[in-house]
């Protein structure tokens, strides 16, 4: 299927949606009941206490990890599935940074000093240019200040790679299965871009794909079970236990049917 002049954005899509959705309804109906549950887990945090830092950042990364679930649905039944896989890659980051912020007593300290080593780059991009933009020019003083600041703040601090984190977070198996596959569209390697191409006549194959939906679908469960587990202990909360459990088990037998 090729899409016409409106793209992903055409009535034609929205019958590919209406029939990979219908097609595959089993599989969008346990998709839709675990975000129902995130988003009842995400409502019941208003009746928790999120005042310290890291209740916070508890707080964010799940709601984060909550959205991009549910990106990665959308996107997923408009056939736009190579932007999908880059939102699954995203999703396994943030569940990492979760983890460490639960379970790694020193994450926290990290996870802000990088925050301030982010600035410090931009920082330094900002005083690069600072003569093409007059209203960067007027704050090159301020700027250097808040440069030396950051360095001495940051004076030790070693940046560790994504990849190394994802295992620190007990991931390594995610790091070395599903996180390459969504890598190729995240970076645009030429394996990910001959998707675009029908290899045996070289004609342009643009419109709505859905492949690897078995595998968009696992992984995205998979690290929504992981963080909704992960927040439900943090918090400790209890409600609706059961629909949850039932949940997983359905997930589990289903997923029999891939094997």
């Amino acid at each position: 299927m090729r899409n016409n002049i409106d793209g992903f954005l055409d009535k034609e899509n929205q019958e590919f949606t209406s029939h990979i959705c219908r097609d595959r309804a089993d599989l969008f109906s346990l998709w839709m009941r675990l975000n129902q549950y995130s988003q009842m887990t995400i409502h019941e945090l208003n009746n928790c206490k999120v005042n310290a830092l890291k209740e916070v950042l508890v707080t964010n990364h799940y709601i984060r990890i909550s959205n991009l679930y549910q990106s990665c649905i959308i996107l997923e039944s408009k056939g736009l599935e190579g932007e999908a896989k880059i939102l699954l890659r995203t999703m396994l980051e943030v569940l990492s940074h979760l983890t460490l912020v639960i379970n790694d007593p020193e994450f926290i300290s990290y996870y802000l000093l990088k925050s301030k080593s982010e600035k410090l780059r931009k920082i330094d991009r900002l005083i690069d240019i600072k003569d093409k933009y007059s209203n960067i020019n007027s704050k090159e003083k301020e700027l250097v200040a808040q440069k030396e600041k950051l360095k001495i703040e940051l004076a030790g601090f070693k940046e560790i790679t994504i990849a190394k984190l994802i295992e620190k977070a007990g991931y390594k198996s995610y790091r070395n299965s599903l996180y390459p596959l969504c890598s190729d569209f995240t970076h645009s390697s030429l394996e990910a871009l001959e998707v675009y191409i029908e290899q045996d006549t070289t004609t342009i194959n643009y419109g709505p794909i859905a492949k690897d939906i078995n595998s968009l679908f696992t992984g995205s469960m998979d690290f929504l079970f992981i963080a909704t587990d992960l927040i439900r202990s943090f918090f400790e909360i209890e409600k609706d236990s059961h629909i949850y459990e039932k949940i997983k088990a359905d997930y589990r037998e289903f997923c029999k049917s891939f094997e």
